[in-house]
């Protein structure tokens, strides 16, 4: 056999074995891969303007909308709190389910109409591929989505509708002490938690509390300088000097910071109007593109800020958690 022969043997060998070890390397990975699937909100990929470009590490972590809408007195608005699945995996997620859960005085039925004085009709209705379930406990609700499937690669996003009402009182009966903190930030008017949870079939369910703040302002500028206040009430009334605390702890277990990241994002609307009688009106923002906004990393607490009173201060909070003053 000659050698151009032998090369081209070898050639051939050589392309055949590497042919069936791509083939069982495949198998295998498709064998061994895992489902993935990622659970975010916000609004960040919408903003304009002065919007700031998503950080990489905050992609997970935006977990509060703050919101600047003035409207009249007696009035109401809606928004589609937006929420996106996605299948990061090479293989398909079935079966998968969102579950939210908040007041119900927030909840809109699934086809829910609103008329103005001339006839005119919004009609607010969820697309028919989404199947939404509404189920009320008393003066809370639980709303559903299903999805069949999400293909490897695939996005899906969902606009669960949400009402605020400016002649609503703040109320809320487990955080009484959080809205009392809240209540004293200037043009403070309501705040909605919502407690989410996605399962499926092939992955662990992912959980996620997500809090909505509307203040009664249309201007961006005035919405960013309100947010330190803000914070500071999540922190009791006022945000702890900077190195003054330490916690003396087991150095075997895991550190516990005082200060945990959070993302926001900082919304100002353009609201339409309805005039649905003669002294109440209806807004709503149907395009949410059509705003000013900016994605906002807030410094909040380690404690659980939910279980607040409006009697302890912020020093004696921490010390409850362990932490002790050592400066100031």
């Amino acid at each position: 056999m000659s050698t151009p022969d032998i090369i081209i043997l070898i050639c051939t060998i050589a392309g055949a074995a590497f042919g069936i070890f791509a083939v069982v390397d495949r198998l295998i990975t498709i064998k061994t891969s895992k489902p993935i699937l990622e659970f975010n909100i916000g609004l960040s990929s919408a903003l304009q303007g002065n919007s700031q470009p998503q950080k990489k590490e905050s992609k997970n972590k935006v977990s509060a909308i703050y919101f600047g809408a003035s409207i009249e007195s007696n009035g109401k608005w809606v928004f589609g709190c937006p929420y996106l699945l996605e299948n990061t995996s090479s293989l398909p997620i079935k079966n998968i389910t969102i579950a939210l859960e908040y007041l119900a005085k927030h909840s809109f039925s699934n086809h829910e109409k609103i008329k103005d004085i001339n006839g005119n009709i919004l009609e607010i209705t969820p697309p028919p591929e989404l199947k939404r379930s509404i189920n009320y406990r008393e003066d809370r609700v639980e709303i559903r989505y299903n999805i069949e499937m999400l293909r490897p690669g695939e996005k899906i996003g969902i606009l669960d509708p949400l009402i605020f009402s400016s002649s609503s009182e703040s109320s809320h009966y487990s955080i009484t002490g959080l809205l009392s903190h809240l209540k004293k930030v200037e043009n403070f008017t309501d705040l909605i938690i919502i407690d989410s949870i996605v399962f499926s079939e092939q992955c662990p369910p992912l959980s996620k509390r997500i809090k909505i703040l509307w203040f009664s302002i249309n201007s961006l500028e005035k919405l960013l300088e309100i947010i330190k206040p803000t914070v500071n009430a999540f922190w009791g009334g006022y945000y702890p000097k900077s190195k003054t605390y330490i916690r003396f702890s087991n150095p075997l277990k895991k550190r516990k910071h005082l200060v945990i990241p959070e993302y926001a994002d900082i919304i100002v609307p353009t609201l339409k109007k309805l005039n649905t009688s003669k002294n109440n009106s209806f807004y709503y923002w149907d395009d949410p593109e059509d705003c000013e906004g900016a994605l906002v990393k807030l410094n909040m607490p380690a404690f659980n800020y939910y279980q607040l009173t409006g009697d302890n201060s912020t020093d004696q909070i921490l010390r409850d958690e362990g932490f002790t003053r050592i400066l100031g």
